[in-house]
């Protein structure tokens, strides 16, 4: 198969029609950029099926995504999409960089959802983004901040359904 790009822990490849493509997911995890590496057993099939979960409940939402099916334990077939430079990160309690670069208390609640866009591009460490720096990149903001809330509305009741059917105390993750 033809590698179209090789990321940290997954690799894109040619699927056999040209509007496809095939992500294998690895037993890799990476922290620090890529700086920290383990590669704990299952670990990429057990992304690419949860994955498919996820991406399938959200189809049924009406909320586009570009999953089409898994093939095998650690692979799925998407439609091909033009990639855009950027991490939009939804953010419902205080984690990671925003308690590094704030006053905020790790495991916080946040008043509302907040959203943030980061350069995806490990060579500058993938900076914070404001809004007008996305503008002039090429992209309106907009449509990514208001799928963003979407999903994550949907993914919160999501996850505490299953926190409230196998009685798991929601309060001891950080979901951010």
């Amino acid at each position: 198969m033809e590698v179209i790009i090789e990321g940290k822990v997954k690799t894109v490849y040619q699927g056999d029609d040209a509007d496809r493509v095939i992500i294998e997911y690895h037993d890799k995890v990476t922290a620090g950029n890529g700086e920290m590496v383990d590669h704990p057993l299952g670990k990429g099939s057990l992304c690419c099926s949860i994955s498919s979960i996820i991406f399938e409940k959200l189809s049924k939402e009406l909320i586009p995504t570009h999953y089409i099916n898994m093939v095998g334990a650690n692979k799925m077939i998407c439609k091909k999409v033009d990639i855009v430079p950027l991490e939009v990160i939804c953010r419902n309690r205080a984690a990671g960089s925003i308690v590094r670069e704030t006053t905020l208390v790790e495991g916080t609640p946040l008043p509302q959802p907040i959203v943030e866009f980061f350069l995806k591009d490990d060579s500058k460490h993938d900076p914070l983004l404001t809004p007008d720096r996305v503008r002039l990149m090429g992209y309106d903001p907009e449509p990514f901040i208001e799928m963003t809330l979407r999903i994550n509305d949907y993914l919160r009741q999501m996850f505490y359904k299953c926190f409230t059917l196998f009685n798991i105390n929601a309060c001891s993750f950080v979901v951010h």
